[in-house]
């Protein structure tokens, strides 16, 4: 989700400053925050053409709009419907929306959908695009198990009708009520999160980092290396490298090749925003158990 104030609705929102630090101090928190940052950047190294389609958080929300408008039942899933959802929350202009839009549709993370209303040009998500979705969100439930076992049952769970629609039914009313995973709540990320691929590289950084000869946490991760991962230029790396260490995230070395230090402000602001997203899929998927009822067949669309 993009950026935002991190506040909604109280009825709606479980994540507090005060509920991030309980996670944080959970046993296990730091374990599962590193497994949960390394399978998020899996998924992007393992896709180049996933990363192409949702490589910054507009992207992802787009993609996640779609899926919403498909399961949420009511007037369908158009691009009309897509667009006028990002202008209205602010994700991206009309103009850019219809561009990723045809890009998702021109690499099959969208479909047109036959109709005899020939006035209404309906789509649907691929399963490329679904299952996308779904991995990323697999990826916090599976951290998330080392923590709280429940998150079997909603890994169990998932692909089933009920339990789909209700979890992104929950997460969209989170949305449309304000709450952003980077916003107040992780202040640390705010002014970085929106720059592409800036999350994942320092996802990187903090799931490689270790102890250095001088007592703090360093990464040895290169340019080039982390370029070809993200399938972004050497020049991007360097700029999201360059805006980290102003923002006091990160320390660059004097030579290229030299290990990157992560300064705390970096392991705050990626532990907050993971622990965030513990919390948010946990209560979402409590939720979700529970409108899914006990003999609901499984199947994603």
């Amino acid at each position: 989700m993009g950026s935002g104030d991190g506040c909604a609705d109280p009825g709606l929102v479980v994540v507090s400053p005060a509920a991030i630090a309980a996670m944080r101090a959970e046993p296990g928190f730091d374990e599962a925050a590193r497994l949960c940052a390394l399978s998020v950047v899996g998924l992007y190294r393992d896709s180049g053409l996933l990363n192409l389609v949702i490589n910054d958080q507009g992207r992802v929300v787009i993609g996640w709009f779609t899926i919403y408008l498909h399961l949420s039942g009511g007037e369908g899933l158009t691009a009309a419907r897509i667009i006028a959802l990002c202008r209205r929350h602010r994700v991206c202009s009309a103009g850019r929306a219809a561009a990723i839009i045809g890009l998702m549709r021109a690499t099959g993370y969208l479909a047109p959908l036959a109709s005899s209303d020939r006035r209404e040009r309906r789509l649907i998500p691929t399963e490329r695009l679904m299952n996308g979705q779904w991995e990323r969100w697999r990826c916090v439930l599976e951290a998330l198990a080392h923590i709280r076992p429940d998150a079997t049952r909603y890994l169990a769970a998932m692909g089933d009708p009920a339990f789909d629609r209700s979890l992104v039914s929950d997460l969209f009313d989170h949305y449309l009520a304000g709450f952003r995973l980077i916003g107040a709540n992780v202040p640390e990320l705010s002014r970085i999160g929106q720059r592409k691929a800036a999350i994942v590289i320092l996802f990187s950084l903090y799931a490689a980092r270790r102890r250095g000869a001088g007592g703090e946490a360093v990464a040895e991760l290169s340019v080039s290396e982390l370029a070809r991962r993200f399938h972004v230029s050497r020049a991007q790396v360097i700029s999201v490298l360059c805006d980290a260490q102003q923002q006091g995230l990160l320390r660059r070395g004097q030579v290229e090749g030299d290990p990157v230090t992560v300064l705390p402000p970096l392991v705050e602001g990626v532990g907050k925003f993971l622990a965030s997203s513990f919390l948010l899929m946990d209560h979402c998927c409590r939720r979700a158990l529970e409108a899914k009822g006990p003999t609901s067949p499984s199947a994603h669309t």
